[in-house]
């Protein structure tokens, strides 16, 4: 499936952000090929420019927050997969997003309590 991104963003993209590899890597591709309807999947399956760029900035987040901890990225990711509830992956969701905007030039970012809610 081709994501449509904005050209301009398109051209400074590498094959591995283009194929949001890190998102991917993250759910697995098994997972995501399931037809479960959470948003992660609708967003998967979206190839429309607004659902590729959410996902982009998704990936982005994450490559961002990996440096900080894998293994509140590798919890979060649990806490989707295991939670079908719409509202606990849009919060999940934005916690990454979030975390990862905030960590990017240098900031520190302290991330939630794993035992905390979203």
């Amino acid at each position: 499936m081709k994501r449509q991104f904005p050209p301009d963003l398109e051209q400074k993209m590498t094959e591995d952000e283009k194929n949001l590899t890190e998102f991917e890597r993250l759910f697995s591709n098994e997972w995501l090929s399931k037809d479960l309807g959470t948003p992660v999947h609708k967003l998967w399956n979206d190839p429309s420019s607004i659902a590729s760029l959410e996902m982009y900035l998704v990936d982005q987040c994450m490559r961002s927050i990996r440096e900080i901890s894998d293994g509140w990225i590798k919890s979060t990711r649990r806490s989707i997969v295991n939670c079908p509830d719409s509202r606990h992956i849009a919060g999940a969701l934005a916690e990454i997003i979030f975390a990862g905007a905030f960590s990017e030039g240098g900031n520190d970012v302290e991330l939630g309590s794993q035992s905390s809610p979203v």
